[in-house]
């Protein structure tokens, strides 16, 4: 089960495929942790209260566009499925920014 990820004129797209139950994801970036809600999107995860999980059966767009590469890159996004990292986004030797799927694509 992998994310699909694309670069768009720099900007990043990730759709996660769908799972048979719910899941939670997170994104982290230094000591800011925000849940995913399917309603909502991006929120602080202080403010979730169990809401932050996604539909049964359906994919998650979690990013349309709202971020660059390499502001994903940047901020040292971790993105987490159930607690697992899934996605993380760094700069390569300092430079180049790059976005990897764990596990593979």
């Amino acid at each position: 089960m992998t994310a699909a990820v694309d670069i768009v004129l720099g900007m990043v797209l990730v759709t996660m495929p769908a799972t048979p139950q719910p899941v939670t994801y997170t994104a982290t970036s230094g000591a800011t942790v925000l849940g995913y809600s399917s309603v909502a999107g991006w929120v602080p995860a202080q403010q979730c209260f169990n809401r932050c999980q996604t539909i049964a059966n359906a994919p998650v767009p979690l990013l349309r566009g709202e971020l660059s590469l390499a502001d994903m890159a940047d901020l040292g996004i971790v993105i987490r499925r159930d607690g697992v990292p899934v996605l993380s986004f760094w700069r390569f030797f300092g430079n180049v920014p790059v976005a990897y799927v764990e596990g593979g694509r």
